[in-house]
């Protein structure tokens, strides 16, 4: 039979599904829920993370802490961490960064750690960090908020937790979901930013529920994202479109430098990925030795590439044009920065300007 969507044959959509179910299988007992009996009103910001990446979450919390939010309860970071790692000292120190704002960290249990970095596929991360964050949520609703996403217009939170609200959708995102076989006629809307009614999903499905499926309804087949098999057969989901200037996100960043630490470069695209601006991100999080490296070691603008993070990023394939989109997403967000990180930013910027091909 001929199909139309991800997968167009029987063998391939069969080693797919006999590939993820073997997946399932193994997450389905990792992270479970009940309903939710008696919900707080407002909403809770989860944001997963992978704890070697922490910095990005302190500057997530750095301006989580200035948004005008009276409805947000608290910020869960769901981190890929022990409780080895995620020492008490470690801990406080990223908290600190959020001010007056409440923030739980969750760490993983030695099974879930076990089970994950078997498969070692940042979905199963995605899925088993926001999964655990969802479950233990006390509020009706959750905000899924991306560890690269830096919020800037102070009512951002406060906005999507309204019309999310009044949309009286269960799943309501920025835009709607194409690819993998998803088309916008299905209404499955992107997982991030998006605000979930966490009591109707955790009456209505379980945590396995929300992690990637191979699926096929009639000829059409598919390979779902997290969430959005449940928003498929849930049928109540919503987005409205963010305004310019609300929020700094790059998409990719975070798996490009997980691709990057690793040594699996195939996912980094040499003319136009994120990664310069991670620095950036890094001054913001409390950690400014990677751009004074970078402007330190290179000296001399002759070469085409830069040391990030212990690895050397080539930029001589990269796209004048891509950079000049990434140096304004970095200086919007250098600009709310101050005096001494503002002006380090720049000078780092400054600096990758002469680095990137004309």
């Amino acid at each position: 039979m001929t199909y139309v969507g991800k997968y167009t044959g029987s063998k391939t959509l069969i080693a797919a599904r006999l590939k993820r179910l073997a997946m399932e299988r193994s997450l389905r007992s990792l992270v479970k829920w009940a309903p939710l009996t008696d919900p707080e009103p407002g909403y809770t910001v989860i944001i997963g993370g992978v704890w070697r990446l922490r910095e990005l979450a302190a500057a997530n919390l750095r301006f989580i802490a200035q948004q005008d939010a009276p409805r947000m309860r608290e910020v869960i970071l769901a981190f890929d961490a022990s409780d080895e790692e995620a020492t008490p000292e470690e801990v406080a120190k990223l908290t600190a960064h959020a001010g007056d704002v409440p923030v739980r960290v969750l760490t993983c249990t030695p099974g879930q750690l076990r089970v994950a970095r078997f498969w070692e596929w940042g979905w199963v991360y995605a899925w088993m960090n926001w999964a655990r964050g969802i479950a233990e949520s006390r509020t009706s609703h959750v905000l899924l908020h991306d560890l690269d996403a830096i919020p800037l217009e102070r009512s951002f939170f406060e906005r999507r937790y309204d019309m999310a609200v009044e949309s009286e959708c269960d799943f309501y995102g920025v835009s709607w979901y194409e690819g993998n076989g998803v088309e916008t006629r299905d209404r499955i809307t992107r997982t991030y930013e998006m605000v979930m009614n966490a009591a109707a999903v955790r009456s209505n499905f379980k945590p396995i529920d929300g992690f990637n499926k191979v699926a096929r309804f009639n000829a059409r087949t598919f390979d779902f994202d997290t969430f959005c098999y449940m928003q498929f057969v849930h049928r109540r989901s919503g987005y409205a479109d963010t305004a310019e200037g609300d929020l700094v996100h790059p998409s990719q960043m975070i798996t490009n430098v997980v691709d990057l630490m690793t040594g699996r470069l195939r996912g980094i695209d040499p003319t136009k990925t994120n990664l310069p601006l991670m620095p950036v991100y890094l001054i913001a999080g409390g950690d400014p030795e990677s751009a004074r490296s970078i402007i330190a070691k290179n000296g001399s603008t002759q070469g085409r590439s830069i040391e990030l993070l212990g690895k050397t990023l080539d930029l001589s394939k990269y796209r004048r044009g891509h950079w000049e989109w990434v140096r304004g997403q970095a200086e919007r967000l250098a600009d709310r920065l101050p005096g001494a990180d503002k002006n380090l930013a720049h000078e780092y910027l400054e600096y990758v300007e002469r680095v990137v091909p004309e």
